[in-house]
């Protein structure tokens, strides 16, 4: 059963119409966020922005005290019911243990301390152990708050009983930068659990700035030019039509591998500003 079902609601609505029973394939993806220009995008964004910012800065600095500070809360985000799980919504995000991953595994990315990475989409590329869910996971516990607010205009727009409930967790507030405890709030409740709404234009079920994605955008035919310069290297086949690259050999020679994206995008930067201005460009293009 959906939200819209559920609640009896026969508008279109902004908002993700998800199952209850389950989590759905869906993910927040912060390029969505960041590309859309509606007043809700550009808080959420902004906060993404500041957030991360500050959690880079701390990784460089390898500053394990005010890093953890800041990755503390980051957990498993049921109300939300996106992501991966089988049959029910027990989430496969971070949680307070994984937060401290997190920061450790930035701390020693070569990555982050040249400068690579600068933003939440360089990491979704160049840092290792940082996936779909993960940079989803993240993405909704910096915005949750606004999230919330979201969900419950939305409830009085459609006239959706909420009740009050406690969240068991900390919300992320840019302006004291720090989590802080929500009082007891309204929101809609299924199953004796609540449920907090997200936008359409924030999910997709994959993510746009992946390393796959590079690799197969960019690195591929970078390499497919260069083994065509030297027939000779064992990276050819030969057809009617005569010599051409072969995808099955490069990829073997060149494996699609976070280490090997880190590596090229480091020995061709340039390639790499190309590919965020085009994909900025694509997803716009594409959610017209």
């Amino acid at each position: 059963m959906t939200f819209k079902e559920y609640f009896k609601i026969d508008d279109e609505v902004s908002f993700e119409d998800i199952e209850l029973g389950t989590d759905n394939m869906l993910f927040v993806d912060p390029y969505l966020i960041y590309i859309s220009d509606d007043k809700l995008s550009i808080q959420c964004s902004n906060k993404i922005v500041d957030y991360f910012t500050k959690l880079l800065k701390y990784a460089r600095l390898g500053d394990k005290g005010n890093g953890y500070k800041l990755v503390k809360y980051l957990q498993e985000n049921n109300e939300i019911r996106l992501g991966y799980s089988k049959g029910t919504p027990i989430g496969r995000g971070l949680g307070s243990n994984k937060g401290k991953e997190l920061f450790d595994i930035l701390c020693k990315s070569k990555a982050v301390k040249t400068g690579l990475v600068s933003d939440i989409f360089d990491a979704s590329i160049m840092i290792e152990k940082v996936g779909y869910d993960k940079i989803s996971d993240l993405t909704i516990n910096i915005i949750l708050d606004e999230l919330i607010k979201y969900t419950q205009e939305q409830c009085k727009l459609y006239n959706v009983h909420m009740e009050t409930v406690k969240l068991k967790r900390p919300v992320w507030c840019t302006e004291k930068e720090k989590w802080i405890m929500m009082e007891s709030i309204q929101l809609p409740v299924f199953d004796n659990k609540p449920i907090i709404l997200v936008p359409k234009n924030f999910v997709r079920p994959y993510l746009v700035y992946t390393y796959s994605r590079f690799y197969n955008i960019e690195m591929l035919p970078h390499y497919e030019l260069e083994v065509m310069k030297d027939p000779s290297c064992g990276l050819v086949k030969i057809l009617k039509r005569g010599i051409v690259p072969s995808r099955t050999k490069i990829r073997k020679e060149y494996p699609c591998l976070k280490d090997n994206v880190i590596s090229y995008i480091a020995e061709h930067p340039t390639d790499y500003e190309k590919y965020k201005y085009n994909q900025l460009n694509y997803v716009k293009e594409e959610n017209l």
